[in-house]
């Protein structure tokens, strides 16, 4: 049994006189003169045979058996001869004597340990120097198992036996730590398990064993014990197993007792899963992975183990890249170890712990990382804003507002109908005239059917004024209330028909009006049921240009009507006779004060371009579009120009894209929407806009034309969002 403190005989060495330098004339006296012919740093020539099993060394300390042996020092088991006590003696590598770092290397393990008086830590009782000149430290002989060979034998420890190992090397080095040591190679081989001496046949029983540290060679003093650790173990300098360094320990720079409560961490872990949270193919790699890499979840590596959730936020916590984010002190982290050994959790421990070991598990960034990461996100954000405001206009630039009507062809004069009105058909009712008018009507009828008129009827002024009915006709016409001219009228047809004949000019001047009041009115049927008696009536009159002006005008009219209504033949044969009756008209006659009349010889060139659309005859349609396009330029009022122009151009788009010539269509198209584009405060310049781009989007998506029909609609969607919300 080792000796304890108490024993009388045990006497540790005053390491502060100790010298490496044999005394003078003292043990190897004898060999001076062989060593004189040496350099000062060469060791005598006998001291290379190391087989030292059964000699003694400083007289009374007799080599049994070889232990163990390390890359700067062996350890061998001897037999303190005047105690009778097994020892263990750890001596320096013969080749080693003569460099200086090692010697004061192995000096300073033996005054590192002997400061620490610890049950868990391996005693020191003597130091010295051999006869062969080869320093050694006289130590307790343990006479276990170390605790790497019990898991390379048993694989990953049971949790409450490793705990309860966990907690004694804690508290070992927590009282190094106070007395200014860092162990700086603690691993699994540097700790030797024991059996206490009230131990039982259960060998698996946890209690009963006792963890002692050994190996204290590249211990450090603190700065704070006031000693001078020597070029020895300087900042800069990199000792240890790399398995187990912790990140600054990798990088050489200054150390303190965070660094041991790494590699504690990494211990832990090992025990607990078989194998070390950190490895590679060469050295380097492992270092770089100390450095930059956390360990894999522990439930992975060893499933069948069940490492609970908390105590592996403990170990990570211990594992963590910085040394601030570990426990600030070896102290601390063996009382997390008590308390999770003692206390039962509960949910909000357990939430508690997931999220510290989250935290803990993710990779720590680096500034570089973090302006990487920050730039990723920004990157990404607008990305996904960019994205998400290409989705919104594109699904507003399909979206068919209420507001959107058919793009059709602007005539100025029927575009009053959407101004307020001036008219007042109540005055029209207080003189009665519209009951005279119908009065007048019902005595005409019957006596045209030969029936007897009403006692009502004959109480009407049979001579009621046909020109002040007529009169008020033009004034509801004027003031584009198109149905009550266009009841006036027909009164006013009966009348003078009548009277004076269907041939009179006063009956054909009134069908005229009736023609163009539901023209404008949007009556188109009963307009094309005037046409050919308004069209007879001005047949006889094509010897003179207001003669064929007049029928030109009606015979575009009639067309658009017929096309209005769906009956595209008609209108081809109504709308070809017109643009006929147009080219024999000379351009200088053509300007006439009707402004009216100007607008329908526009239109019939461009309706006749329609009707040839309708009919899938493209290329004509083109041909008239752009002879409608000539009309129109001389439209002496702007917004019709600009309007009708930039229509020329759209349909002319639409003509083109039929026919698969999508250059042509393209320019046109642009052509188009820059015309429109030069009103854009005009709601219906704006509303055409969004519609062309609408209409443009369903004919590309039906051609398969895919991405031209995405731009589109976000054009549409553009166009629509920005004149909305300006």
């Amino acid at each position: 049994m080792p000796p304890t403190d108490k024993d009388d005989n045990v006497k540790k060495p005053d390491l502060k006189t100790f010298s490496f330098a044999p005394p003078e004339g003292g043990l190897m006296a004898q060999k001076n003169k062989q060593s004189e012919s040496n350099s000062a740093g060469e060791m005598p020539f006998n001291a290379l045979d190391v087989n030292l099993i059964g000699k003694v060394v400083a007289g009374h300390f007799q080599i049994l058996s070889k232990i163990g042996e390390g890359g700067m020092s062996v350890v061998y088991k001897a037999r303190h001869m005047l105690m009778n006590k097994e020892v263990a003696l750890k001596m320096l590598h013969p080749h080693m004597i003569g460099r200086e770092q090692s010697r004061e290397r192995f000096r300073q393990e033996a005054q590192a340990v002997s400061q620490i008086d610890h049950a868990n830590v391996v005693r020191i009782f003597d130091f010295g120097i051999s006869e062969d000149n080869r320093p050694f430290i006289v130590m307790d002989f343990l006479d276990g198992v170390s605790l790497g060979d019990l898991i390379k034998a048993s694989g990953p420890l049971e949790l409450s036996r490793a705990i309860a190992l966990f907690i004694q090397i804690c508290d070992a080095l927590a009282y190094a730590h106070n007395k200014g040591v860092i162990h700086r190679d603690l691993k699994p081989s540097n700790i030797i398990i024991l059996k206490s001496e009230q131990q039982d046949n259960d060998d698996s029983d946890a209690n009963n064993e006792q963890a002692k540290i050994v190996d204290f060679g590249i211990a450090k003093l603190m700065p704070h014990e006031g000693t001078d650790a020597a070029a020895l173990t300087q900042t800069g300098d990199v000792f240890g197993s790399p398995l187990y360094m912790s990140p600054e320990q990798c990088k050489g720079e200054k150390l303190d007792g965070r660094s041991d409560i790494y590699s504690m961490g990494c211990l832990m872990y090992e025990t607990l899963t078989g194998k070390p949270p950190i490895n590679g193919s060469n050295t380097l790699e492992i270092l770089y992975r100390h450095m930059n890499e956390m360990p894999v979840s522990m439930k992975l590596v060893c499933p069948e183990n069940k490492v609970p959730q908390a105590l592996e936020a403990i170990i990570f916590k211990a594992l963590a890249k910085e040394p601030s984010d570990r426990q600030a002190s070896m102290r601390l982290l063996k009382n997390e170890l008590e308390d999770f050994a003692t206390s039962q959790g509960g949910a909000l421990s357990y939430l508690s712990s997931g999220w510290n070991l989250y935290r803990l598990k993710r990779k720590r960034l680096t500034m570089r990382d973090r302006i990487s990461l920050t730039l990723s996100l920004v990157a990404l954000s607008l990305v996904l804003l960019c994205t998400s405001s290409l989705i919104f206009l594109y699904a507003y630039g399909q979206e068919q507002s209420k507001e959107n009507q058919p793009l059709d062809w602007y005539i100025q004069f029927a575009d009053k109908k959407e101004r307020p009105t001036v008219f007042d058909t109540g005055s029209v009712g207080t003189d009665n005239l519209l009951d005279k008018a119908r009065a007048r009507v019902r005595k005409i009828r019957h006596k045209q059917h030969g029936t007897a008129i009403s006692p009502r009827d004959e109480l009407d002024d049979p001579n009621s004024d046909l020109q002040q009915i007529l009169k008020e006709g033009d004034s509801a016409y004027r003031a584009c209330r198109f149905r009550d001219a266009a009841e006036i009228y027909q009164y006013g047809q009966e009348i003078s028909a009548y009277e004076n004949g269907t041939d009179a000019i006063t009956t054909q001047e009134v069908t005229l009006s009736l023609f163009r009041s539901y023209y404008y009115g949007g009556d188109y049927s009963s307009a094309i049921g005037q046409a050919a008696p308004t069209l007879a009536a001005f047949k006889n009159q094509l010897d003179t240009d207001t003669g064929k002006r007049m029928r030109a005008a009606l015979l575009s009219a009639v067309g658009d009507c017929y096309y209005r209504t769906g009956n595209y033949d008609a209108a081809r044969r109504s709308l070809y006779e017109a643009v006929e009756l147009w080219r024999e008209i000379s351009i200088s006659r053509n300007r006439s004060r009707d402004q009216s009349v100007e607008e329908l010889r526009a239109l019939s060139f461009c309706r006749f371009g329609d009707v040839f659309m309708q009919l899938k005859m493209n290329e004509a349609a083109v041909k008239y579009y752009d002879q409608g396009a000539e009309a129109w330029k001389g439209n002496k009022d702007e917004r019709q120009r600009l309007y009708n122009l930039g229509l020329v151009s759209y349909k002319k788009s639409l003509a083109e894209f039929a026919m698969h010539d999508y250059s042509k269509a393209n320019t046109d198209f642009e052509n188009a929407i820059t015309e429109l584009k030069k009103r854009p405060a005009d709601k219906l310049f704006h509303q055409s806009v969004v519609t062309m781009y609408q209409q443009t989007a369903i004919l590309q998506k039906q051609s398969d034309r895919l991405l031209a029909s995405i731009g589109s609609s976000l054009q549409a969607g553009i166009s629509k969002y920005f004149q909305e919300h300006k």
